[in-house]
């Protein structure tokens, strides 16, 4: 029973800590795609969006991303995600 349940648990952790992953990396791209056109008045994008946004971005262009994946244990490369980030920024398909 006692494995079972650390079992659980571990799955869990590694489902939020992507969970958390993911709507971070979703934030920054929006506050990237978004931000240079803010300015235009057809785009309805409040202060607060671009707030989290920005902070977002700079959560995977710094440290944060790192301890976010140390923190849940996830077996990713915080310089590859970051890098992959930015290289899809610059070159949307």
């Amino acid at each position: 029973m006692e494995a079972s349940s650390n079992m659980i648990m571990m799955l869990l952790t590694n489902t939020m800590g992507e969970s958390i992953l993911v709507e971070t990396l979703k934030a920054a791209a929006y506050f990237i795609s978004r931000s240079a056109n803010s300015l235009k008045p057809k785009h309805h994008v409040t202060r607060a969006q671009l707030q989290e946004g920005r902070y977002c971005y700079y959560f995977i262009q710094g440290t944060g991303l790192d301890i976010l994946i140390e923190e849940f244990e996830l077996e990713y490369d915080p310089e590859t995600l970051r890098n992959s980030f930015n290289y899809f920024l610059r070159h949307p398909s």
